[in-house]
């Protein structure tokens, strides 16, 4: 998979995170998703879009869909666990030279189950995905 098309799936979503939450909810919204403290589940979107070089159409969509679930499971990470933040920057002469931002998350997502998948016109698919 190219870098190009890595990068293009993991833009950010605009699928509410908040997934079925009620209107007398306690729901916080948590970095790239949100947590629903009345019933105890976290939520989080992810986009993903086909890859230029699929072979048909309906390989393109699988793919699709397989970024989108990889993204939200991504971002459930980040909501549950935090993202660790690295960053270095280099400066010469009171010129920045170099601004390197590096981010990471580790885990293991288990029982995350997928509440809506949403096919776009360009191609794209949307997934919420929700754990408890």
């Amino acid at each position: 998979m190219s870098l190009l098309c890595l990068l293009s799936m993991l833009m950010c979503a605009t699928v509410s995170p908040a997934g079925a939450a009620g209107p007398a909810d306690a729901v916080e919204t948590a970095g790239p998703g949100s947590i629903n403290w009345t019933s105890g589940e976290v939520y989080a979107a992810g986009i993903g879009v086909p890859p230029p070089n699929a072979a048909n159409p309906a390989q393109a969509r699988a793919m699709a869909e397989r970024a989108a679930q990889m993204v939200a499971y991504r971002n459930l990470l980040e909501v549950v666990k935090g993202v660790r933040v690295d960053s270095v920057t280099v400066v010469e002469n009171v010129m920045t030279t170099s601004d390197i931002i590096r981010t990471k998350v580790d885990g293991i997502v288990k029982g995350a189950r997928l509440v809506k998948k949403y096919y776009r016109s360009d191609g794209s698919v949307e997934v919420l995905v929700a754990m408890r």
